[in-house]
């Protein structure tokens, strides 16, 4: 999902996991309940149907990705997860 984001490409995605902390629904990306094939469809046919849908997804996604998803940051959360045992440094 971040490699699509940080490429400009509109996403949709089951809300499972991480997926609803990485896209929010309708600004980030277009998020489905699990399991639900109907919904699935009906998202990925909305993008289809809507190229200024499409674009402003593909372009908020992007930008959320530079600027919190971006190597630098990931690194730097890593590296406090390895001294403190959590991300930002706190204990």
């Amino acid at each position: 999902i971040l490699d699509a984001m940080s490429c400009g490409v509109a996403n949709v995605a089951s809300n499972i996991g991480q997926v609803g902390e990485l896209l929010r629904d309708s600004e980030t990306g277009l998020l489905t309940p699990p399991g639900d094939a109907s919904a699935l469809a009906t998202a990925l046919r909305r993008l289809a149907d809507d190229p200024s849908l499409r674009r402003r997804l593909a372009e908020a996604g992007m930008r959320e990705a530079h600027a919190h998803h971006d190597w630098k940051a990931r690194a730097t959360d890593l590296v406090d997860v390895a001294m403190t045992g959590t991300v930002g440094g706190a204990r």
